[in-house]
């Protein structure tokens, strides 16, 4: 339940997010850090070990982001 209010407090956070555009037609990006954790092993899926991990990785899907590796 406090995670599920967290993830739509974030969420309607990043959709009220406005890009400002300055005079040389450029935009302003602002840039954000969301870490999650999560446990690789297969028996922690779907649990409260891996919230962290699940919650950015919905937020990514919901606003079409992708993960770079680097």
């Amino acid at each position: 339940m406090v995670m599920r209010s967290l993830m739509e407090l974030l969420t309607k956070a990043l959709k009220n997010q406005k890009i400002k555009k300055k005079p040389q037609n450029n935009y302003s990006v602002q840039k954000v850090f969301i870490l999650g954790i999560g446990n690789p092993e297969e028996k922690y899926n779907n649990t409260r070990h891996n919230i962290g991990k699940d919650w950015v990785e919905k937020i990514a899907k919901d606003h079409e982001l992708t993960f770079v590796k680097k």
